[in-house]
């Protein structure tokens, strides 16, 4: 689907760049305020508004009538995305700004009532409904908060495949996304646990993207596990005092169970992971790879 929000993003991002060049944007600098600044914000949180509605209703989201962006698109996006955990990093080079981390889609900022709701929507609503008395809330930090939002959903609404040949680690695709201000995190392929499930780190759910196998080697390599798996229990089985371990074959729970590392000994359980993953980098040589976008599919 063709993604009408992301030259409007850009002309935005081009704005806060051209900014750039008359401040020098330092920690010093984050609560300089101007009309501006407060234009920009304004027009940052009626994109967010039209973006977070669409994306909702393209996820499932069955209100029709009087949807809110915060309380009832944004909600469902971080409930199936986890958005609220995703982290954008400011890596323009003109910015020199000591934290250059944002999770702008995670609710931290207390309102009169006692919720909790957006730093950037805490500014917006504050300049919609009395600019005057909120003026200097039109600064440049609430200005990167809400700006790295927009790119948040931009990215998750264009939700782009990469094919990244041989790269594992998705170090040759630009975690850019195509901003000049912003960068997402992309979480390395892993491998598989020993579930034949993709391998997650703890730092998965701050990532918009991870690198997976391309479906055909997925499928290649897992099938050549189970093999060795079930070639490393044949071997087990014939060591004396097996039977009393008790165990069954299942995925490659064998190879990573520690009973049967104790019961060989180190030496000898290496030896027979060494038999039975004879082959496996003739498996994974020429492998291939998709930087594929984290919507919690693992």
């Amino acid at each position: 689907m063709t993604n009408i929000y992301w030259p409007v993003y850009k002309n935005l991002e081009k704005e806060l760049l051209n900014l750039t060049y008359s401040i020098h944007i330092d920690d010093t600098q984050l609560n300089v305020y101007s009309s501006k600044i407060l234009d920009l914000i304004i027009r940052c949180a009626i994109e967010i508004e039209s973006i977070s509605k669409e994306l909702y209703l393209q996820e499932g989201g069955t209100k029709k009538g009087n949807i809110k962006y915060d309380e009832t698109a944004i909600k469902l996006l971080n409930k199936k995305w986890s958005l609220d955990k995703k982290i954008v990093i400011i890596s323009s080079a003109n910015c020199f700004q000591t934290n250059r981390i944002l999770i702008p889609l995670e609710k931290k900022e207390p309102r009169e009532n006692g919720k909790l709701t957006f730093k950037w929507n805490l500014c917006y609503q504050a300049i919609k409904h009395n600019r005057r008395e909120n003026l200097p809330d039109g600064n440049l930090e609430n200005l990167f908060s809400i700006l790295s939002a927009l790119f948040l959903l931009n990215v998750y609404f264009k939700k782009e495949e990469f094919k990244l040949g041989e790269d594992s680690k998705g170090n040759n695709f630009s975690h850019s996304l195509g901003s000049e201000i912003f960068s997402i995190k992309v979480h390395p392929s892993g491998g598989f646990n020993q579930y034949l499930d993709i391998s997650k780190g703890k730092n998965f759910e701050e990532c918009s993207y991870y690198v997976r196998l391309e479906e055909y080697h997925e499928k290649k390599l897992k099938e050549f596990l189970q093999n060795a798996n079930q070639q490393f229990f044949e071997l087990v089985k014939t060591r004396k005092g097996f039977d009393e371990l008790e165990l069954n074959a299942d995925n490659t729970s064998l190879i990573f169970n520690t009973k049967i590392e104790r019961f060989l000994g180190p030496d000898e359980y290496m030896k027979l992971i060494n038999v039975a993953f004879r082959g496996m980098q003739e498996v994974t040589n020429n492998s291939r790879y998709l930087g594929k976008i984290n919507i919690n599919e693992i």
